[in-house]
């Protein structure tokens, strides 16, 4: 983006003190997996007024704020500043949650750091984070945002002590804006803009080396910490000091009957364990065995592994359904309940509930053995997959 059009929206999501024209220039800009303008105008038609609309119904006003050239990038709300970028990040000032989470162990680390306005939140990002096209899989950008997050939400509701309350993530947004690069970290700083007896809302942007990657906004739950814990040593679940290292799937996971390996596997997917899908009709149906690295630090699943497996879901039911390769643009969930129960496979059914020649929409839940834990929705955009693969990226 040229000096000259640095003015940004302090909104959580990005979009609601913005125009139809600049959000367009904005997503033509940083997202060249879609420099089609076909899409980028089928994209904005379809969704934007939906969001401009939401954020005219959110509470408050936010004042922009512009940035010169010579200076690093702050975004500033309500007066909070947010530092966007660490050009050399220097890890020997953060730490790893004590007790340590298995599953951001596994896919991590991610550290944080108490600073005076917040908790800045980094993870440094390899190669087994990259989707099939080679960049940040959308499952690393929803993992850690749900990490900032409910970091945010636990500092916010005990007063801005550390570790703070237990948060208990009940809703997340996140919408892609750009494509992440292997190697340079990710970070952010949520902001709480209001905080209950019990909830707390929050919302924030993932940036790396200054460029924003992602906006995400969400509501937690919090708990008091000593609470949850006591669920966790009563699940048999180790508190384990300075962090876990938690071992992968085996590598004789059986393929269940009727159902075939999913569809153009990643780096990050193939991180998280074997995924399955079975096909009748425009119907698909996607399972995953659990292991214990999938777990939290409060012995549920983690809500990083529930919305990665979603993701994965509805991106193999649209390549199943269309032959397209996915771009996930907007993604939401609600999270239902919890669920610590080990060897009996993650499940999701995706609705289709439009389909385009450059858009899909989607639906769906995640379930356990019949138990409900994750209602989610998304927008995706669609591309043929020789283009994607000279774009370098893939959903």
């Amino acid at each position: 983006m040229s000096s000259n059009a640095r003015t940004r929206s302090a909104s959580a999501g990005g979009f609601t003190m913005l125009s139809r024209r600049a959000l367009s220039y904005i997503t033509w800009a940083t997202m060249p997996p879609l420099r089609d303008s076909r899409t980028i105008s089928t994209l904005c038609s379809a969704t934007v007024r939906s969001l401009l609309s939401a954020g005219r119904k959110s509470a408050g006003r936010f004042r922009p704020c512009t940035f010169s050239r010579n200076t690093a990038r702050t975004s500033v709300q309500r007066g909070f500043v947010v530092p966007d970028t660490l050009l050399a990040p220097d890890l020997s000032g953060y730490k790893l949650y004590d007790p340590s989470d298995p599953f951001e162990d596994y896919v991590g680390p991610i550290y944080y750091q108490r600073q005076n306005d917040g908790i800045h939140c980094v993870m440094p990002t390899q190669e087994r984070h990259a989707n099939g096209g080679g960049v940040l899989h959308g499952g690393v950008l929803l993992t850690f945002a749900d990490y900032a997050l409910c970091s945010a939400a636990g500092y916010a509701a005990s007063g801005g002590q550390m570790p703070g309350s237990f948060a208990m993530t009940l809703s997340l947004t996140v919408q892609f804006l750009a494509g992440g690069q292997i190697g340079p970290a990710i970070e952010s700083m949520g902001e709480a803009t209001q905080v209950t007896g019990r909830l707390a809302f929050v919302r924030g942007s993932v940036t790396q080396q200054g460029r924003r990657l992602a906006t995400y906004s969400g509501v937690c739950r919090h708990v008091a910490r000593d609470k949850a814990m006591g669920r966790r040593n009563d699940s048999g679940l180790a508190v384990v000091p300075g962090g876990t290292r938690p071992p992968g799937p085996p590598a004789d996971v059986p393929l269940p009957e009727g159902y075939a390996p999913v569809l153009r596997p990643s780096p990050f997917t193939t991180l998280l364990g074997p995924t399955f899908y079975r096909q009748a009709g425009d119907q698909v149906h996607v399972l995953q065995p659990t292991f214990p690295y999938m777990q939290n630090s409060g012995a549920s699943f983690h809500g990083g592994m529930l919305m990665t497996f979603a993701d994965n879901a509805l991106c193999t039911s649209i390549t199943a359904n269309t032959g397209k390769a996915p771009y996930t643009a907007t993604f939401s969930a609600e999270f239902l309940a919890g669920s610590s129960t080990l060897g009996v496979p993650l499940e999701s059914t995706v609705d289709l509930a439009r389909v385009t020649r450059s858009l899909g929409f989607t639906t769906g839940l995640v379930t356990q053995g019949g138990k409900k834990l994750l209602s989610y929705s998304a927008s995706v955009a669609l591309k043929d997959w020789d283009g994607a693969k000279r774009a370098g990226s893939a959903a």
